[in-house]
């Protein structure tokens, strides 16, 4: 659970992709400001790649999983942009993930877009 991809909680075996699950698992933290497990949230909101799912179909449910710190602050287009690289890495098949590298190449892109790169 938590940062866990579930081929590592099925086998137990580590690898890179591992990793990339985890960076994915990261960038919604940095979006919503939630943790991955929180058990003061609701139940139906504890899980935090739960809880996200049903709101990356549109652009105004995206906007009510933002952290209200970062509304202003942020773009959310950037950050909408940045849960699509999140949602590749959180691909079931570990094999269909990026490597980190491009994950890295991506969310660089998205930030030098926006101009928030000092932040």
């Amino acid at each position: 659970m938590g940062y866990a991809s579930p081929e590592y909680l099925h086998t137990g075996c580590l690898s890179s992709k591992n990793d990339v699950w985890s960076c994915g698992v990261l960038l919604y933290e940095l979006i919503t400001g939630r943790r991955p497990l929180d058990h003061n949230q609701p139940k139906s909101e504890q899980k935090l790649l739960d809880w996200v799912r049903p709101h990356l179909s549109d652009a105004k449910k995206f906007k009510t999983i933002v952290d209200p710190k970062l509304v202003g602050k942020c773009s959310v287009k950037s950050m909408y942009k940045l849960s699509m690289v999140a949602n590749w890495c959180l691909v079931k098949n570990r094999k269909s993930r990026p490597m980190m590298s491009e994950v890295l190449e991506m969310v660089n892109r998205i930030m030098e877009q926006s101009g928030e790169m000092g932040m």
